[in-house]
């Protein structure tokens, strides 16, 4: 299988470190509260108001990193995808879709 074969390798990537991202911000930054993304470094401790609010900005611009990294592999899926490179054509969806709904409406 030649390089222009094989579906592009980018796009599962960017999900996988964009997921991996929701996770650990949602799971451990938000509802476990078991760590920040300041409080290892020693500058902002989690039980002062300052430092509390100084984490809660550093872990919102990692929430805003890994939707960013989601939106960029959606993107660069569909873009693939409208290529031809990820599963049927575009062309033979709609075709798809147009005989699939013809079977519904012939009901």
């Amino acid at each position: 299988m030649d390089r222009a074969d094989r579906p592009p390798l980018l796009p599962g990537l960017l999900l996988g470190i964009g997921l991996g991202g929701f996770i650990d911000g949602i799971l451990l930054h938000q509802i476990l509260q078991w760590h920040h993304m300041l409080t290892d470094e020693g500058c902002c401790p989690s039980n002062s108001v300052p430092g509390l609010q100084d984490n809660t900005l550093a872990d919102g611009f990692f929430h805003l990193g890994t939707w960013v990294a989601v939106m960029a592999a959606s993107t660069l899926t569909v873009r693939a995808w409208q290529r031809g490179r990820l599963g049927p054509s575009v062309a033979l969806s709609r075709r798809r879709l147009v005989a699939r709904l013809g079977i519904l409406q012939s009901d």
